[in-house]
């Protein structure tokens, strides 16, 4: 049987010596909105930051102990900074996760040797597909993409071709000139490079952040691409 836990920054968490006494609940984000209070009118007056749904970061806290001799030390140079995090009861989706609160290891009870400790995570809304989805490759137009999550997708595309031409996703086109064996358009980073990653090209992209919507999306493009790879960032909240 399987102990309870969890995955930081690549770490396996019982192999430090960490055991999971109780998970975090499962979440939804809290919606980013500002309430307006209206003179004369009950309640509040909700906006919206934009018009697609924006999500605030919040946090999870892991009831866990430590097993006697394991290094107190190496424990707490782990569980610092950020990194990926994946919680065994959710082994399929990916958090990117910061710690950053005061970890305290506490005696049980006198005589017992376990430390009993509460680690709190703060997590950004989005969780990822884990592991990540295989790229996808399309080579003829038009094409579709399907998005299993249930939010939109920032995705890494790698467009080839050369010269000018047009990439829509469903109604979100963007304008590439000058392209020579290919561009990357890197809407998770927000950066635009290219082929070699290594060359900034911002300056040949009109247009942009590309979504991928849930369900079906329609693939468009035109002039002098001859077929794009996705690497989708397939998410959920």
């Amino acid at each position: 049987m399987q102990l309870p836990y969890f995955i930081f920054k690549g770490v396996r968490s019982d192999s430090m010596g960490v055991v999971v006494n109780e998970y975090p609940p499962i979440s939804r984000p809290p919606e980013r909105i500002t309430s307006v209070i209206v003179p004369g009118r009950s309640g509040t007056l909700t906006v919206a930051e934009s018009n697609r749904t924006i999500f605030d970061s919040y946090s999870r806290a892991f009831e866990c102990s430590l097993i006697p001799g394991s290094n107190i030390d190496a424990v707490f140079a782990w569980l610092s900074g950020a990194g990926d995090l994946v919680a065994g009861n959710e082994p399929n989706r990916r958090y990117k996760a910061r710690i950053a609160a005061q970890i305290d290891m506490n005696k049980i009870i006198r005589g017992n040797p376990y430390r009993a400790f509460t680690l709190v995570v703060v997590v950004q809304p989005e969780k990822y597909l884990y592991p990540s989805a295989l790229a996808i490759e399309l080579t003829a137009s038009p094409a579709q993409l399907t998005n299993p999550g249930n939010t939109p997708a920032l995705p890494k595309i790698t467009v080839y071709g050369s010269g000018n031409g047009v990439l829509s996703i469903n109604t979100q086109p963007v304008q590439i000139s000058g392209m020579t064996g290919g561009i990357i358009l890197d809407w998770a980073a927000d950066v635009i490079t290219d082929p070699s990653g290594t060359v900034y090209q911002a300056s040949m992209v009109e247009g942009g952040p590309q979504y991928i919507d849930p369900g079906h999306n329609a693939v468009l493009w035109t002039g002098g691409i001859t077929g794009i790879k996705v690497e989708p960032n397939w998410r959920f909240v």
